[in-house]
């Protein structure tokens, strides 16, 4: 595998920070082959895309976080196998941390993923588009000096 990132990162406040990043990877014998339980180098091809963050601290107890990630593959085949995979080309999510009294977080997020087809032609359904949200606390312990 070769890989290429560039990337930057602005912070215009103390508060306030953005990030871009793109990647392109070239793909040289990727060993993968389930079908008969042996591995050989049997793919090659590229990946690349774009991620960007947006990263606000609203206060000194609550910050906002968003991410986005766009992906985009090319694998073939270098031998036999037509075996390939489709990943999700979209992701995005957002996530609220809140510090609460008494040491205690709580955070909550939502995420997206584009749907997409696990497993070209191994007879695996298409995967929808996932949107999901999650929240929890949790309480930070103090540490004992010994």
């Amino acid at each position: 595998m070769l890989a290429y990132e560039v990337g930057y990162r602005i912070q215009p406040t103390k508060r306030l920070s953005f990030d871009i990043a793109t990647f392109y990877n070239v793909y040289d014998g990727i060993t993968n082959d389930v079908r008969d339980e042996t591995f050989k180098n049997v793919y090659d091809g590229e990946t690349y895309g774009i991620e960007n963050t947006v990263n606000w601290a609203v206060s000194d107890r609550w910050k906002l976080a968003r991410g986005y990630t766009y992906f985009h593959e090319n694998l073939f085949s270098s031998g036999k196998s037509s075996f390939l995979a489709d990943d999700p080309h979209n992701q995005f999510n957002i996530r609220s941390l809140i510090n609460l009294p008494y040491r205690t977080e709580l955070d909550t997020a939502l995420f997206y993923v584009d749907g997409f087809l696990p497993m070209r032609n191994m007879g695996f359904p298409n995967i929808s588009a996932l949107t999901c949200a999650s929240a929890g606390t949790s309480q930070k312990t103090l540490r004992q000096a010994w």
